[in-house]
């Protein structure tokens, strides 16, 4: 009979039918991590519901591609919070788990206190069986039971593959031991059966209530601690760069009108705040530094970082795709001196998100000037709601009120720009404009000199009707670009935004602040409308003409429907572009 030992701290928690929960906490030598079985392994098991008890099958891509890599990086700390592993007896004539729930019995061994449970595995330590506390070892039969892993499978199987597979990293890992929690259900010795209930069917109930009970970290957690990625630690950064910015300062965000804790805001609301950690790590991500392939996010690095030393080593760690502890470090400071504040203008440049931040900042003030009961309401809404302010009525009036103001000011921002889709057609037109500047202007103008310049040609435009649709004519110019003829929004997406709002941003921006003659400029507006802008606006022409025909003519295939819609389409694509390039001083020929 093999027989193995363990030494750590145990515990009796739980109870109910007779029953109880025995565990020990202990340190698990990574050389017996061969011992634990996973959920996949067990003989019979794909006869019994796996999924109720183990959480999920072992994802083995996420394993080989995630935690493994991770096991084997050198330059990382390695944690993780302890696997929960259990003893569950099997039959040894037919290796199917025993349905019957072991007995507790008191050991014969004399001079020495210590429990038996089923003559399975065994519990030794002094004070047994009056306290079930203090350092114990456990002993199991792996002839009659199994050690499994029940909470921590990709762990464990990350865990045996670095070590099967040998070299540095299995070397490294030899001494380590993992935090484990082994548990085991017993039955009393006196408990009378009132209900027929079988070992798994115990271990399920306890572990889908902690699996259901668990919670995976919200994304802007995830966010907020994840000190590798380039771009949730400039999130992170435009957080701080909010929170410590002067409150009589309007160029930069507001600390009150930022959604940074998800879920911690619910019971103060959320309609004040006017933008998410998550959108602006998207916003960088993906419309700042974009798609790695191509050599395209080495060329929005190089054109986004400063012309000098620190603007050289800003490029390299941008287009990194993790970053270790001593560049992350430095990569905090890169950005907070040459990034984040020129990102700050950006999300406020735009004059209704400007005139926003302002209003936002004199709400702030009136609550600093009111004493100790105004900082506190504005805690409560800067940081998310912490603290006990509930409780203080005077506080929780000011919330209430300066909240409902903030909720009444952001109505003032027109609908599409209050909406994701309205910051994504910003930056997306900052970038798209942003060669043509660093060309006409030098590349050696800083990035937040350059965010002014873009907001001079896009604010002018915007007084002129463009984007807020204060007339039908530039209503429909948005026809197909943010709105579908339902008046549904449309194009919204990151992946959209480009070829859309953000094309026409820098179609509108770029002709109030560009030489308009030169071949060049002439070349990107062509780009920007004629190529670009025309194949979005008619593939939104080509599903209304389908809707139409459809109604108009029930006899006609779909063949025929989306022959027509493809012929009528181009020019109507091709007018709509036209009457922008009109709108905006060109005659159509021109470009």
């Amino acid at each position: 009979m093999a027989r193995h030992s363990i030494h750590g701290e145990m515990g009796a928690f739980g109870g109910g039918m007779g029953l109880r929960v025995l565990y020990v906490q202990c340190a698990l030598p990574v050389r017996e991590i061969g011992k634990i079985r996973l959920a996949e392994e067990l003989p019979g098991s794909e006869e019994w519901p796996v999924r109720d008890l183990f959480q999920r099958d072992v994802d083995y891509d996420r394993v080989d591609k995630g935690i493994v890599p991770w096991l084997d990086d050198g330059d990382k700390v390695k944690f993780f919070a302890p696997i929960t592993l259990a003893l569950l007896p099997f039959d040894a004539s037919t290796t199917r788990l025993e349905a019957e729930i072991p007995v507790l019995s008191i050991s014969a061994r004399a001079g020495e206190g210590g429990v038996s449970i089923g003559g399975m595995f065994q519990l030794d330590a002094e004070g047994l069986p009056a306290s079930f506390s203090g350092r114990a070892t456990l002993k199991w039969d792996d002839k009659r039971c199994h050690l499994v892993a029940l909470d921590g499978q990709h762990r464990v199987a990350a865990l045996r593959a670095v070590c099967e597979r040998g070299g540095a990293s299995a070397a490294a890992t030899a001494d380590w031991s993992i935090p484990a929690v082994i548990m085991c259900v017993v039955r009393e010795p006196r408990a009378g059966r009132t209900q027929r209930v079988s070992y798994l069917d115990v271990a399920r109930s306890v572990f889908v209530y902690i699996n259901t009970q668990a919670r995976t970290p919200s994304r802007a957690r995830q966010i907020l601690l994840n000190d590798e990625s380039p771009s949730a630690i400039i999130a992170q950064e435009f957080v701080q760069y909010s929170h410590e910015a002067d409150i009589d300062d309007i160029g930069h965000f507001p600390m009150s009108a930022l959604r940074w804790r998800d879920g911690s805001e619910a019971s103060i609301g959320e309609r004040h705040k006017l933008l998410q950690l998550a959108e602006v790590y998207d916003l960088v991500e993906e419309l700042m530094l974009g798609d790695r392939r191509g050599g395209h996010r080495a060329s929005a690095a190089r054109l986004l970082a400063p012309l000098d030393s620190d603007g050289a080593r800003l490029q390299e760690l941008l287009v990194a795709s993790s970053l270790n502890a001593d560049e992350a470090h430095e990569f905090r400071e890169l950005v907070r001196a040459n990034f984040v504040p020129a990102f700050s203008s950006l999300a406020v440049g735009l004059t209704p998100f400007r005139e926003h931040a302002q209003r936002v900042r004199v709400i702030e003030k009136r609550l600093l000037d009111d004493g100790e009961r105004g900082s506190a309401a504005l805690h409560a809404i800067r940081i998310g709601g912490a603290g006990n302010w509930r409780n203080r009525p005077d506080v929780a009036q000011l919330v209430v009120k300066s909240v409902a103001d903030m909720e009444k000011s952001v109505r003032s921002i027109p609908e599409l720009l209050r909406h994701d889709i309205g910051l994504r057609g910003v930056v997306s037109g900052f970038m798209q404009v942003l060669p043509l500047l660093r060309e006409s202007k030098g590349d050696d103008m800083e990035l937040g000199s350059l965010v002014d310049l873009y907001f001079k040609g896009l604010n002018g435009r915007l007084a002129e009707g463009w984007l807020v649709g204060v007339s039908e004519g530039m209503v429909r110019h948005l026809r197909h670009v943010t709105r579908k003829e339902s008046g549904t929004v449309a194009n919204y997406r990151l992946d959209d935004v480009p070829d859309a709002l953000g094309a026409l941003c820098a179609a509108i921006s770029s002709t109030a602040i560009c030489q308009r003659n030169s071949a060049k400029f002439k070349a990107f507006l062509k780009d920007c409308l004629r190529k670009r802008l025309f194949e979005t606006v008619r593939q939104g022409y080509v599903g209304e003409l389908k809707r139409q025909f459809k109604d108009q003519n029930p006899g006609w295939s779909a063949g025929e429907i989306k022959d027509k819609a493809q012929e009528k389409s181009r020019p109507m694509a091709a007018r709509h572009i036209d009457r922008i390039l009109e709108d905006l001083g060109y005659e159509v020929t021109d470009v």
